[in-house]
């Protein structure tokens, strides 16, 4: 699992006890860094319906989730190293239909569908010369942009380019129809 000894120990508890384990609503449960980038507290109703009919969650053990969905705590990754294929296990590409997907997910989970209209959303940072993707700034970025999607209820590709948080813009040069990128 490549994990602490401590964080090894706590979930090899969660499994042996995974019965007795709190359930949450999907949406509360993560705390990763993308999830840090949520401003919860300025959520209310309207906020909770627009992340109830906008936002999938893509998940190693539970497939998708809808934000309301009850889960509990588990560590899995798309990238452990088990005795089936995740990928494969989680055939998921008829939940979108022809649905248009703002992906926010990692490379990873993204790699768990493949629909017919996709915009990827992607974080670069300058550096030497040139643009690269630094993972943790990535995550930390995915999480603005969605709170701020969240914030404002945002419908369109025009209002998701208007996004200028954490000194990111959008970079319509690197930018395609099927790809947004944003720079600092």
């Amino acid at each position: 699992m490549k994990i602490s000894k401590t964080l090894l120990d706590k979930t090899y508890e969660n499994l042996q006890n995974y019965d007795k384990l709190p359930i949450f609503k999907a949406f509360d449960a993560f705390n990763g860094l993308v999830y840090k980038g949520l401003q919860k507290e300025l959520y209310h109703l309207e906020e909770y319906e627009y992340i109830d009919n906008k936002i999938v969650i893509l998940d190693a053990f539970y497939g998708i989730l809808l934000p309301g969905n009850l889960i509990k705590q588990y560590r899995l990754d798309m990238k452990m190293k088990i005795r089936i294929d995740l990928y494969t296990f989680w055939d998921i590409n008829d939940y979108f239909k022809d649905e248009l997907i703002i992906n926010l997910a990692s490379i990873e989970f993204s790699k768990m569908i493949t629909p017919k209209k996709m915009v990827n959303i992607s974080f670069l940072q300058h550096q030497n010369g040139s643009y690269v993707n630094l993972a943790t700034y990535s995550k930390q970025a995915r999480g603005q942009f969605l709170n701020y999607l969240i914030l404002n209820k945002i419908k369109t590709l025009s209002k998701m380019c208007e996004f200028a948080e954490a000194n990111y813009t959008f970079n319509k040069a690197l930018s395609n129809d099927s790809n947004l990128v944003f720079t600092r």
